[in-house]
C-alpha cells in the first residue's frame, strides 16, 4: 500500500488542481465568443468573453451571455 502511495503522490495535487478549474468552469464560469457585429460597438468581432453563471439581479447595461 505504502509502495502504491509513494507512486500515485506526486499526481495529486496536480489532480486536485484539475479537478478544481473543471468544476469551476462547469458551473460558475464561462468562456464566449462573439462571432459576429451584432454587439458592437460593445463588443468587438471575435472578441472572447469570461462569463460569470451566477448572478443577483439584471441592471440596465448588463450584457447576457448564453
Amino acid at each position: 500500500m505504502k509502495a502504491l502511495f509513494k507512486i500515485i503522490r506526486p499526481f495529486i495535487i496536480p489532480i486536485i488542481v484539475t479537478l478544481i478549474v473543471v468544476l469551476l468552469f462547469h458551473y460558475i464560469f464561462m468562456f464566449g465568443y462573439v462571432p459576429t457585429s451584432s454587439m458592437e460597438p460593445t463588443l468587438e468581432t471575435g472578441s472572447l468573453i469570461l462569463g460569470l453563471r451566477l448572478f443577483d439581479e439584471l441592471n440596465t447595461g448588463d450584457i447576457i451571455v448564453f
